[in-house]
């Protein structure tokens, strides 16, 4: 297996999560007989995973996360995915999705790799799953796997997490900066790492704007507390707030989401202290508030 293939790009938009979320929902999914699904290797992969994943420079870090195999079972007319989403696990549940025979998808994931997020996501809403919160879904699985669902349930005592996606300031700030050296100077004089990092974001967000749309939601969802007034960096919202982004049909525990739901969860295994429970007004939502940002604000 040629060695580049062992790199890929990590950028802060990837959301794996696994940096600041290692101590939450680590619970184990309950022991089940269920039909374990075999993890691809990647010479196995299909052509695209390998285009994606190969020719990388080799200064890139290699992120073990992002080709560790989730677990990924079936009980019935259920897919079950607990662990990272990534090109190999993608493959894996498209592989069972195809088929046509499941109903459901059941995730446990504090999230993972932006485009085997959406590319999934993108085939549980095509194909009509209804998605299932199991303890935690954070970061891309929030933004593209349970807005994917046609019915999206959050089990008792688990959390949809957003904490930011492909457009965030930060993140797109850096690579107008890069988008700008480009265009004055040329695309030879920014090293590999930097034509990779651009590259790699415009796909991401061209590839988001796509999902947004298709699931027909505001992806400001993913963004807003990020451009309040006093930003937070993770949070958590109401049923009724996730219908004010067009996140709809979604069943929750009593008072999940709000201020007291999260006040009387604080400090345990389900939330870190960082995490809040938002409530958000209408400019908020619209981007319109004089704190927020421009919606239209991207990767040129």
């Amino acid at each position: 297996m040629p060695a580049s293939w062992k790199y890929l790009l990590v950028l802060s938009l990837l959301h794996a999560s696994a940096v600041f979320c290692q101590g939450i929902a680590e619970a184990n999914l309950p022991a089940q007989t269920a039909s374990a699904v075999n993890a691809p290797k990647l010479a196995d992969s299909s052509p695209s995973l390998v285009h994606a994943t190969s020719n990388i420079h080799p200064q890139f870090a290699y992120q073990n996360f992002l080709f560790d195999a989730p677990d990924i079972k079936t009980i019935g007319k259920s897919i079950i995915y607990k662990g990272q989403l990534n090109p190999v696990g993608t493959k894996s549940a498209l592989a069972l999705l195809e088929t046509k025979e499941y109903s459901t998808f059941v995730i446990q994931s504090n999230g993972g790799e932006v485009n085997s997020a959406i590319e999934l996501g993108s085939a549980i809403h095509r194909l009509g799953l209804d998605v299932v919160v199991r303890k935690s879904c954070q970061s891309s699985c929030a933004n593209y796997i349970f807005t994917a669902g046609i019915h999206k349930t959050i089990e008792d005592e688990s959390f949809v997490m957003w904490h930011g996606d492909a457009r965030q300031r930060d993140f797109v700030e850096k690579m107008n900066e890069l988008a700008a050296r480009e265009g004055s100077q040329g695309a030879d004089q920014l090293t590999p790492q930097e034509r990779g990092r651009l590259a790699y974001s415009r796909k991401s967000i061209q590839a988001q704007d796509d999902f947004y749309n298709q699931v027909k939601i505001n992806g400001r969802i993913a963004r807003v507390g990020h451009e309040l007034a006093h930003p937070v960096s993770q949070w958590v919202l109401s049923v009724e707030e996730m219908a004010a982004f067009g996140v709809l049909q979604v069943s929750a525990p009593a008072n999940y989401g709000t201020p007291a739901y999260c006040d009387a969860r604080r400090g345990t295994n389900l939330f870190l202290a960082k995490v809040s429970c938002l409530q958000v007004a209408p400019d908020d939502v619209a981007g319109t508030a004089s704190h927020a940002i421009d919606p239209d604000f991207f990767v040129r």
